[in-house]
């Protein structure tokens, strides 16, 4: 019989871990950060080079699958009232000219209207694209 090396009880002189505390019984420790069979006699892990005997902190860094994005709407709300207070400001001016202006002002306003609410469809569909790849690309 011979007393393990690091609680102290008996155990028999074949067995290479004690089955009390669990210890290694030769002169073999297991390193503590990569949990690498080295010699008991040495400084520094070969593998990881780190004490064996110290658990230290890992110096991993740690990368979540989804990344992280800081969504602020505020400039895309701003955007679309900008468009929204040309737009009306045009209808307000479209009024203005076809209530007070002579037939050929009443004319081209008709025309400008036409252009107008072409113009504002299109830009409606390309803000709406533009939104929704930025709100797709934020994770929502």
């Amino acid at each position: 019989m011979k007393t393990c090396r690091k609680c102290g009880h008996e155990i028999q002189d074949d067995f290479n871990v004690c089955p009390y505390c669990g210890s290694r019984q030769d002169n073999k420790i297991t390193c503590q950060n990569c949990g690498a069979i080295v010699e008991d006699d040495v400084a520094f892990c070969p593998r990881c080079g780190k004490d064996p005997r110290v658990k230290q902190a890992s110096t991993t860094v740690h990368y979540s699958t989804r990344p992280s994005y800081s969504y602020d709407d505020k400039p895309i709300k701003g955007k679309a009232l900008g468009v929204l207070i040309v737009f009306l400001l045009s209808i307000i001016g479209f009024i203005l000219v076809y209530v007070i202006g002579d037939e050929e002002a009443k004319q081209g306003a008709k025309i400008m209207l036409i252009v107008e609410i072409c113009l504002g469809v299109f830009l409606g569909i390309l803000m709406g694209i533009v939104m929704c790849a930025g709100m797709s690309a934020a994770g929502y």
